[in-house]
């Protein structure tokens, strides 16, 4: 995270944000539109969404590039009295060289990061990540890869 983020700045963490309820809305029609006509799918749908604008947005990678996402599951951060955060696990169809590439090209939101760091499946595979990589990583981002590791071993 860049040094200006007011939460964990100067920490390693995954791109992230949050839903946006009006994003929904824009998809009701006419008189419908209010948030008490939401459905729990239009919801689910954002919730996807947002993760896959996030990333192209903070890394710059299209949507094109990524298949749709898969929710790994739900992290608490107790340092921050419990906060959540869901965590999805998105496949590109890029090489690490081309995300480098397009990421230091910059994207919308560029400014929320000053980094790119590339961690091998196998390391994360065999709990082998650089101790020193992950005394950096934010506590959401050490619950992520804690959830990318158990479902790369299911596979």
């Amino acid at each position: 995270s860049a040094a200006w983020k007011g939460e964990q700045a100067c920490k390693i963490d995954r791109p992230g944000g949050h839903a946006e309820p009006d994003e929904s809305l824009k998809l009701l029609q006419g008189s419908k539109n209010e948030y008490k006509f939401l459905s729990d799918t239009l919801v689910r749908k954002e919730l996807f969404e947002c993760i896959q604008k996030e990333v192209r947005d903070e890394v710059n990678i299209s949507l094109e590039h990524q298949k749709a996402p898969e929710l790994l599951g739900v992290i608490y951060n107790l340092e921050k009295g419990g906060r959540l955060a869901l965590e999805f696990y998105i496949c590109l169809d890029l090489a690490s060289e081309k995300v480098r590439e397009l990421y230091n090209s910059g994207g919308a939101e560029a400014d929320e990061s000053t980094n790119l760091y590339f961690v091998d499946v196998e390391d994360v595979k065999k709990d082998q990540v650089d101790p020193k990589i992950l005394e950096r990583f934010t506590p959401h981002a050490t619950g992520s890869l804690e959830l990318l590791n158990r479902r790369l071993r299911d596979v």
